[in-house]
């Protein structure tokens, strides 16, 4: 994670230089509308353990615990010879400039992690000559912050592409946990024969987080008639509703801390 911090603040200084070479441009209007994405990650906590970034993908990353080897198959039988990216982050603008130092923005994202790692809590022993393991596992989120920024160009919106940025909002969150019994033949003599699975139990829960968000870009030209902002920002959502006795982050976690990093394609008019 620490590294994935560094990448993030390497990538905007590079931004901040050439954007500063660059200058901004086609940046006169009063209001602006934009679209974008983001690389992200939940950081500390409950949220940070099971929803942080995952660059690869193995559904049998439990497969290490004391427990019977297996084939690579995850809990539905799907072979685990598959890559994924999560989370997956879509951003969405709004703002107009009160004057050349401040705008107000309304900001916000849909926010997918399809692939949470909660904590197992394994669970085994035999029925028959068949062995079986529970886990807790196949955790997705869905995310949507929604934000008022106040955004601030110390040396003018014209004059110079930095600013800054602090707002507050809420942030709805679904969240999703399965109870997972699976089945293997004890036949093979090194591998265990993966015979099928079970949902034993489903865990779901959807809220309101009350939070704020701060950040730092910069906004440049792309385009003649297509400008830019790039950013790095911290949100942070306080978590009131923590019940403790599911799987579920939401039950376990005071709050969620997601950091990212940004570019917005946007117009103004």
């Amino acid at each position: 994670m620490r590294n994935y911090i560094i990448i993030l603040f390497t990538v905007l200084a590079i931004q901040f230089s050439t954007s500063a070479q660059h200058r901004t441009t086609g940046n006169s209007g009063k209001y602006y509308m934009g679209f974008g994405t983001s690389l992200s990650s939940f950081l500390g906590g409950e949220f940070g353990k099971v929803y942080s970034i995952r660059l690869n993908y193995s559904p049998n990353y439990y497969d290490d615990y004391g427990y019977y080897n297996s084939y690579g198959y995850d809990s539905y039988g799907n072979d685990d010879s598959y890559l994924m990216y999560s989370p997956i982050q879509l951003d969405v603008n709004a703002g107009m400039y009160v004057t050349e130092k401040l705008a107000v923005e309304l900001e916000s994202s849909f926010i997918w992690h399809l692939r949470g790692a909660p904590d197992p809590e394994f669970n085994s022993g035999y029925i028959g000559n068949e062995f079986f393991m529970e886990k807790n596992d196949n955790s997705t989120l869905f995310a949507i912050p929604l934000l008022v920024n106040l955004k601030f160009f110390p040396g003018g919106r014209i004059n110079s592409p930095f600013y800054i940025k602090a707002g507050g909002g809420f942030q709805y969150v679904s969240e999703s946990t399965e109870r997972v019994r699976e089945y293997y033949s004890d036949e093979y003599s090194y591998y265990n024969q993966y015979l099928g699975s079970e949902i034993l139990a489903s865990y779901n829960k959807k809220t309101w987080l009350p939070g704020f968000k701060i950040g730092a870009g910069v906004s440049y030209s792309v385009f003649q008639d297509m400008n830019a902002f790039t950013e790095i920002e911290y949100s942070y959502f306080g978590n009131t509703s923590t019940k403790g006795n599911t799987p579920l982050a939401l039950d376990k976690a005071r709050y969620t801390g997601l950091l990212a990093l940004n570019t917005k394609i946007y117009f103004s008019f």
